[in-house]
């Protein structure tokens, strides 16, 4: 039996973290853009780095595997890491 998903209600009242997207993006990057699994992968990037507390601008593979906020939509499925 699949897990119905969470329906968006709208963000929470008062002050909410916010996530620094850079300009070029609108202007450069996301006219490029023509599949939703992409988009989606790149605001994950820009949310993940711009809460990164290392100061590092870069994330590894397994910074990917490892989030299950990212995995969520995919919770039944295996993760590619038990596929190597």
């Amino acid at each position: 039996m699949s897990k119905k998903p969470n329906l968006f209600t709208g963000f929470p009242a008062g002050k909410v973290p916010l996530t620094r997207i850079p300009g070029a993006f609108f202007s450069d990057l996301l006219p490029q853009i023509d599949n939703l699994g992409e988009l989606k992968l790149t605001l994950y990037v820009f949310w993940r780095l711009d809460r990164r507390i290392s100061g590092f601008n870069f994330l590894r593979r397994i910074d990917f595997l490892d989030d299950p906020i990212l995995w969520a939509p995919w919770a039944m499925m295996t993760p590619w890491r038990s596929l190597n």
